[in-house]
């Protein structure tokens, strides 16, 4: 608004305090130092985070007399500082965000004239979060299941998809038919049937992240049902033989009734007759008064299953060899054996040959008059067992021969079992035939990652068992048997694998013994079980000959005993540290060196061992060796010990 100059002017207001103000005086004052409450700053009204991460909430308001603030989520007052979230007057710190943070907070600032509020939507973002998920769920054919899937996250715009047996359901012939995904996740299978039975995964997505999954089992029961039998069946005379009761039940059939005739069969009166594991009916030494028609009844939980179909049974005389091949044959390399075989009866039998560890040789050396076998320019692979075997449609019988290849090397050992301790493995084994001539023994062994083989000859030399000793414990190692010959090695066995026993917490007081009763020292690669304690008090003595002197102190306390000792040394500035020969046996706590080279420091440490471990070094005895002491003039050496513990 603009005014004309002649009447522009300074105004001024005056305020006069008086010691008493009544009336509208001091409505005057009221109203000037009151103010409703006005918010000044606050958060953005939405707030979008990723779960995890941390959030700040804040509120700034004016207002006279001062507001005080005060916050809700979702409605409900948010009064102190709980878990993750700290609420201190107008602001709000949450860290690592959870799904169930989210929700709408609300600032309100209250003075005695009024009260005002802001509202701040905290929304966590993250990838969808399975609330509510698939059970294990048991029903019954041809009723209806619901399977729950209910998830949760932001963005909501939540996809669901099902699987079963790892395949999209959406996917499986003829499923969608009967069954839908709902929009709340759930799986509703209608007329569900027995082959929908198998796990079943939920796997919801949003977009975001990776898509979380559940998984439950769909178990459909149904009655007991039997599948297709045969309808006509042969039985051989005092024979034993069965007939099955093939069943598809869920749960499994707790008994099954037979019939024969249309009448029970009572399995309590007969002796001959009884039931099997697979609830076929069993008969032993089969006689004419078994020919029948049976049928089979299955009950389950869910109750009775339908019969089988009729079982016409007939009993018939089984089939039965007219010419059989002598009980063995011996032959040499070269030379031809043949076998005969024939075999009657109703129907007439159908004859073939077999050799049940092998085969028989299908080339020209093989030729088949009739029924019999001849096997010509015979090798050492033909040797071995031979079948003749006679088939009809009432049963199937067979006899049996031997032929022996003589004159060969022996053939490969079989059935190698081996049994291990911490430090030794038992090999037992079957021997196989000979070639004709004595045969002994060599056992090849390894751990299983190296490259050579050691061999062990086996004695006495007719044994079929044998122990090695010195192994090294929880270790692999393979094994082989092979035989020999005066005309040679044999095959060898097939390949076992074996683990020797690790540390078992016994603390042995004297060491394992080998086949001949003598105590031996195992090869310790890496410590099983505690350590030994560690030796003490090493020193180093130059005496004026030349030789050396180290000795030490056991270990004042050490959790095992302690077997022995080795002593290593090397010169001042090596890497490298040697180890005398042979072990220092305890209690012996001394050892004497020679040869040392004159002019030079050399360096000693002493190591423990128990039976699986070893004890960390001790410290160092380091000495000069003059060469004074070398020709005898006197005693000239330097010797001082450095701690050093840990050195390896």
């Amino acid at each position: 608004m603009a005014y004309p100059r002649t009447v522009m002017a300074w105004l001024f207001c005056f305020l006069i305090v008086m010691e008493t103000i009544s009336g509208p005086a001091a409505l005057l004052q009221s109203d000037i130092f009151r103010d409703p409450p006005r918010i000044t700053n606050s958060s953005t009204p939405t707030l979008i985070h990723k779960r995890g991460d941390s959030a700040s909430l804040f509120c700034e308001a004016s207002g006279m007399p001062t507001p005080t603030v005060s916050w809700t989520k979702n409605g409900e007052p948010l009064m102190d500082s709980v878990g993750r979230k700290t609420v201190d007057g107008n602001r709000i710190e949450i860290v690592d965000l959870h799904h169930e943070d989210g929700g709408v907070y609300v600032c309100t600032f209250t003075n005695s004239i009024s009260q005002v509020s802001q509202s701040i939507k905290l929304v966590v973002e993250g990838s969808a979060f399975i609330m509510t998920p698939p059970e294990n769920t048991t029903v019954r054919e041809f009723q209806k299941v619901k399977l729950n899937c209910q998830a949760e996250g932001y963005p909501e715009n939540i996809t669901y998809r099902w699987y079963r047996d790892n395949v999209d359901v959406k996917l499986h012939p003829k499923f969608m038919e009967r069954g839908e995904i709902q929009i709340d996740g759930r799986l509703v299978i209608s007329n569900v049937l027995r082959t929908d039975s198998g796990w079943y995964r939920c796997r919801p997505t949003n977009g975001i992240g990776m898509a979380p999954e559940a998984k439950a089992y769909l178990n459909v029961t149904y009655p007991p049902e039997v599948l297709p039998v045969e309808r006509n069946v042969y039985f051989p005379k005092g024979m034993t033989d069965y007939l099955p009761c093939p069943i598809d039940a869920n749960p499994p059939v707790y008994t099954v009734t037979w019939t024969k005739n249309n009448q029970l069969v009572d399995l309590s009166s007969n002796g001959r007759i009884g039931l099997g594991q697979d609830w076929s009916l069993v008969f032993t030494d089969i006689r004419s008064e078994d020919t029948g028609a049976y049928t089979c009844t299955p009950y389950n939980d869910n109750g009775m299953g339908r019969s089988s179909d009729l079982m016409q049974v007939v009993v018939r005389d089984p089939p039965y060899f007219t010419m059989r091949p002598n009980p063995y044959y011996q032959r040499m390399p070269g030379e031809s054996v043949t076998f005969p075989c024939a075999a009657s009866g109703t129907p007439l039998p159908v004859i073939s040959w077999r050799k049940p560890d092998s085969y028989v040789p299908d080339d020209s050396r093989v030729s088949r008059d009739r029924h019999n076998l001849t096997i010509s320019q015979l090798q050492k692979s033909d040797h071995g067992k031979y079948e003749c075997v006679a088939k009809n449609a009432v049963t199937t019988v067979i006899t049996s021969t031997l032929l022996i290849i003589e004159m060969t090397t022996p053939h490969a050992p079989y059935n190698v079992t081996v049994t291990t301790t911490q430090f030794s493995a038992k090999i037992d084994w079957k021997p196989a035939y000979d070639g004709g001539y004595p045969q002994r023994y060599v056992i090849w062994f390894k751990r299983e990652n190296d490259q050579g083989w050691q061999t062990i000859s086996v004695l006495p030399l007719e044994a079929t068992s044998f122990t090695i000793h010195k192994l090294v414990p929880d270790s692999a190692y393979e094994f082989m048997v092979m035989s020999r010959n005066q005309l040679g090695n044999g095959l060898s066995s097939n390949k076992v694998l074996a683990r020797t026993k690790g540390y078992d917490g016994s603390l042995p007081i004297t060491p394992p013994t080998n086949s001949m009763g003598q105590t031996y020292f195992p090869r310790i690669e890496s410590p099983q079980g505690p350590r030994p304690g560690t030796p003490e008090n090493i020193t180093a003595i130059l005496f004026d000959n030349g030789t050396i002197r180290v000795s030490w102190d056991p270990p004042t306390a050490s959790q095992v005993p302690i077997f022995y000792y080795h002593l290593r040394y090397r010169k001042l500035g090596s890497a490298r540290w040697e180890t005398t020969s042979g072990k220092i046996k305890h209690p012996q706590t001394y050892y004497t060196l020679r040869g040392l080279l004159e002019g030079d420091t050399y360096q000693f440490q002493v190591i423990a061992y128990s039976l699986y471990a070893y004890s960390y070094p001790s410290n160092v005895a380091e000495i000069v060796i003059d060469r004074l002491a070398q020709v005898g003039v006197g005693i000239r050496c330097q010797v001082h010990a450095i701690f050093n513990p840990q050195t390896s």
